[in-house]
């Protein structure tokens, strides 16, 4: 009767932690149901491939303005993009092997996209999810510098740090040129960063020499301003 007892204990148990990690995990919602406000509007990174997808709202639907190779940061070639007014479909090509993809996105589940894609020959095929990388486009943001107040400009934030070479990620990336400088803050004081090389999502930057001390200080995910 013990053991009997104990294995209903541990079987109501185990119930009510599945019971309660069902209810904790956000469930798929269609684009066309999101709630009033919410958009899907910003950059968003596939969680296997690493791909930096950008949507933009446009005309009381969305668009896929950039789909960028975040490792090679090798630009895709936006052949089309279409809204439904429930699914967001797309099709690009890879210039570095000709490969052509047709995607569709077509749910929103807590901070990820998902979709299906296949290749236009139909040889392969399969479903995707991409994590929210960051909202929207470039908004107002107050930050300390060094004891006073400013408004400055949120960019984007770091997506990378390889040696020298900063990767910038932002949906607003058209702002910036060559040579242009965005900071980011460390300790109250701004860190600078010159843009190298620009893209649609994402630039290339360098660390200011006079700001060399802030080298090792330098990672992913600090908001970047400028």
């Amino acid at each position: 009767m013990k053991i009997s007892d104990t294995l209903i204990k541990l079987v109501v148990i185990l119930s009510i932690a599945s019971m309660n990690a069902c209810m904790a995990t956000s469930t798929a919602v269609p684009l066309d149901r999101l709630d009033e406000g919410a958009s899907i509007e910003g950059v968003w990174q596939d969680v296997k491939w690493g791909d930096l997808v950008t949507v933009r709202a446009e005309n009381g639907g969305y668009r896929v303005a950039a789909v960028i190779d975040s490792q090679s940061a090798e630009e895709f070639s936006i052949q089309s993009s279409s809204w439904d007014g429930k699914t967001l479909s797309y099709m690009y090509t890879i210039p570095s092997n000709k490969t052509t993809v047709i995607a569709s996105i077509g749910t929103l589940k807590g901070e990820y996209l998902a979709g299906k894609w296949r290749l236009d020959d139909n040889t392969n095929s399969g479903e995707f999810k991409c994590k929210k990388l960051m909202t929207g486009v470039a908004a107002a943001a107050r930050r300390d510098d060094a004891g006073k107040k400013e408004i400055d400009r949120l960019l984007g934030k770091i997506y990378q740090v390889k040696g020298d070479l900063v990767v910038i990620a932002s949906a607003s990336m058209a702002q910036v040129r060559p040579h242009d400088i965005v900071y980011v803050y460390i300790d109250g004081q701004k860190a600078r960063l010159k843009v190298l090389f620009p893209m649609m999502t994402i630039a290339k930057c360098a660390l200011d020499p006079e700001d060399a001390r802030f080298k090792d200080m330098l990672a992913a995910g600090m908001p970047v301003y400028r």
